[in-house]
């Protein structure tokens, strides 16, 4: 690749529209803004023209990152049918009574309940706003704390995000370590989501306890107790065809090894059997579906605008750049200190942004982890999805915002020392396995 910068600068600066991107995401500008313009200045930095710009544009349109962005908006779709046709209702209520009316028991339910649908939908934000529309009246009416759901919210989206295997995160790992989908979870994803589990549990519960006293629910989200309604006999066919179809299409799609060709079979498939059972028409299913993938538009924007984002940071010759400025740390250091810092580096990222950070990292990793030669895959792959995700519990961004939101919780100082200690303990994960694998 030929490489250029403006004004014939120091190659390392062609890093600059990174480090806008990282400050930006502090910042808390949208995600799409701030791909945006750190897409412009390195459409700058790199002397492309008006017309090299608008072909970098549409090739980002027809990227791999533009597909993911895509089966976010068929997530939300999925969701958005769901939700309509009464049956994520009958689902949520389903698994929650199934765990019982005890506090603890509440918020174990909730984060299975997101997890549940997470992996069934491919969309943690989806997911999460269903299980809110049951989960906080029964925590409300049980006096569970907005802190503690908080908490639950975040953490069983998370682990759901990390294990779905039409998820956004996993079908991008899957392409990029040409992995399959058992490998992946077993050697990248499945630790980290069951340290998210089991801590989540822990935290929620210790939040409760902590702030049950002061930190109530008011009186009007006991009084909208719609997960106590009956159900009417299409909601309970919505349900029961969206659980066959959905548990069918994913375990073929894992059989067959899908991937991202078949997640959009897996969405839209049990959206339009959903709709139907429903008893929706065909212009309803599609007028719903058209709401659900509106408000996700954005994802896939900004995915087309990620592509030569990093494309114009390329062509400056910045990866390059730093490669030859880390090569005497990582003499010093070695393997175990690059895959250390190389996580840790990823709390500067911006939170909502995870699938495009990976890009970003292994982008600026790669010729690292060529040039040592002897790091596994596997390990080199829990470090980019570990240091993209890390984001989002690191410190107060979308992703901890939104969950908050759908929790109906104003506790900010709950969930940033749950961020710190999930920051801690996945820091620490990587540290043991590093030194016990290199």
């Amino acid at each position: 690749m030929e490489t250029r910068i403006l004004f014939d600068l120091p190659p390392i600066l062609g890093l600059l529209p990174i480090f806008l991107y990282m400050v930006l995401g502090f910042k808390g500008v949208h995600p799409l803004l701030a791909t945006f313009v750190s897409c412009l200045l390195g459409a700058i930095l790199s002397l492309q023209s008006p017309i090299s710009f608008a072909r970098a544009i549409q090739s980002g349109a027809t990227s791999f990152l533009a597909l993911i962005g895509l089966l976010v908006i068929f997530g939300s779709a999925l969701a958005e049918v769901l939700k309509e046709s009464g049956g994520a209702r009958l689902l949520i209520v389903g698994i929650m009574k199934k765990f019982g009316a005890s506090q603890t028991k509440i918020l174990i339910g909730t984060m299975v309940s997101i997890v549940v649908l997470t992996v069934s939908m491919g969309s943690m934000i989806a997911a999460s706003a269903l299980v809110a529309t049951v989960a906080v009246t029964i925590a409300a009416a049980a006096k569970v704390s907005p802190a503690a759901m908080g908490i639950a919210f975040h953490m069983g989206g998370a682990a759901g995000l990390f294990i779905g295997p039409f998820t956004a995160p996993t079908v991008q790992m899957l392409e990029l370590g040409e992995l399959t989908y058992f490998e992946y979870l077993f050697s990248v994803s499945g630790p980290m989501a069951l340290i998210l589990f089991v801590l989540g549990i822990g935290m929620a519960c210790w939040a409760q306890r902590t702030y049950a006293s002061t930190v109530q629910y008011p009186p009007e989200e006991i009084e909208n107790m719609d997960a106590g309604k009956s159900f009417t006999k299409e909601e309970i066919r919505s349900a029961w065809v969206f659980a066959i179809s959905i548990v069918v299409l994913i375990s073929y799609g894992i059989f067959i090894q899908g991937g991202m060709t078949f997640a959009f079979v897996v969405m839209l498939t049990p959206a339009i059997l959903t709709g139907f059972a429903a008893g929706f028409t065909p212009t309803k299913i599609m007028d719903t579906m058209l709401a659900g993938a509106s408000r996700s538009v954005w994802f896939f924007l900004m995915f087309v605008f990620f592509h030569p984002f990093i494309e114009f940071v390329a062509q400056t010759g910045a990866f390059s750049a730093l490669l030859d400025m880390m090569s005497p740390l990582i003499d010093v250091f070695g393997r175990v200190g690059f895959i250390i810092v190389g996580t840790v580096v990823g709390i500067f990222g911006i939170s909502g942004a995870a699938v495009a950070q990976v890009v970003i990292l292994d982008e600026m990793y790669r010729g690292i982890f060529d040039m040592f030669g002897n790091i596994p895959l596997a390990l080199y792959l829990t470090m980019l999805f570990m240091s993209a995700q890390i984001t989002s519990f690191a410190y107060p961004g979308a992703d901890m915002m939104c969950q908050m939101g759908f929790a109906r919780s104003k506790h900010i100082k709950s969930m940033v020392i749950n961020g710190i200690i999930v920051t801690l303990a996945m820091i620490t994960y990587i540290t043991i396995r590093a030194l016990l694998t290199l």
